[in-house]
Order: structure tokens, then C-alpha cells, then sequence
């Protein structure tokens, strides 16, 4: 007798919901309309605390168009700016170091008959130079054209 052949007992009795063809009975399927009914001018009515719509006097606004306004203005230009030129100047640098680091680490592995050591170090260099260029080039062009609109 094979595996397909038996059926397992079933011990529960089947649910209500179950026809007689296995078939589950989802019942009668609900909208939005009828867990959270609309009033007429078309808004859901949603259960809970609803907020205030009545509109309150904040007072007068200060420090807009005031000089302690504009000076933390020209503190947060001047900040990115400073950031900017950090960012620039960092990365040239690096790129700088890592290029002369580079030969001089290619060059003294050939001076030493350390060939293959040299096209190992080559092959990280070749990934690791567009990537800092990129950076490099991205942060030069940002510090060059940030004051324009």
C-alpha cells in the first residue's frame, strides 16, 4: 500500500466555515467604507482622539530677518564652507600620498627582483585609484562651484 494511498484521520471536526469540497468560506468581504464609515463631506471617520482642526495664534515670529538671524545664517555658510575645503584638500592629499606611496613601494619591489610582489600591489592600486579619484574629483567640483545657483 502506498503513502497516497492512506488518508490520515481526521480527529477535528471540520470548521463551519469548510464546505464539503475543502473549500474555505471567506464570508462576506468588507470595504473601507464599513470598518471606518465616511460622514458626507467624504472624510473616513477613524476611531480614537482626532486632533484639533482650530487654528491657534503662535505669537509673533522673532529672530527672522533679525541680525541674529542672519549672522547664523552666515555661521552655517561659513561651516560649509570650511567643511568643504577640509574635504577637498583631504582627499587631494590622500590621492597624492597613495600615488607616490604606490611607485615608490613598485619601484624599490623591482629594485629587490620582487616582481610578482609588484603586480600583486599593481592590481590593488588599479582598483583602489578610480575610486579615490572619483571622491577626489567630486569633492574639488563641489568646492569649486558651491556658491553658484
Amino acid at each position: 500500500m502506498s503513502s497516497s494511498d492512506q488518508q490520515v484521520p481526521s480527529s477535528a471536526a471540520p470548521s463551519p466555515l469548510e464546505a464539503e469540497d475543502g473549500i474555505v468560506d471567506a464570508g462576506e468581504v468588507q470595504d473601507l467604507n464599513d470598518e471606518f464609515p465616511a460622514s458626507e463631506d467624504g472624510e473616513i471617520s477613524v476611531p480614537g482622539p482626532r486632533p484639533s482642526r482650530e487654528l491657534r495664534d503662535a505669537g509673533e515670529i522673532k529672530g527672522v530677518g533679525s541680525k541674529e538671524f542672519d549672522s547664523y545664517k552666515n555661521k552655517i555658510r561659513m561651516h560649509h564652507s570650511w567643511t568643504a575645503i577640509l574635504l577637498a584638500f583631504s582627499l587631494v592629499a590622500v590621492l597624492v600620498i597613495s600615488t607616490l606611496l604606490h611607485y615608490h613601494t613598485v619601484e624599490q619591489l623591482y629594485l629587490t627582483n620582487r616582481a610578482e610582489a609588484a603586480k600583486q600591489l599593481s592590481t590593488i592600486f588599479d582598483k583602489w585609484f578610480p575610486v579615490i579619484t572619483g571622491f577626489t574629483g567630486s569633492a574639488i567640483t563641489y568646492f569649486l562651484t558651491r556658491d553658484r545657483s
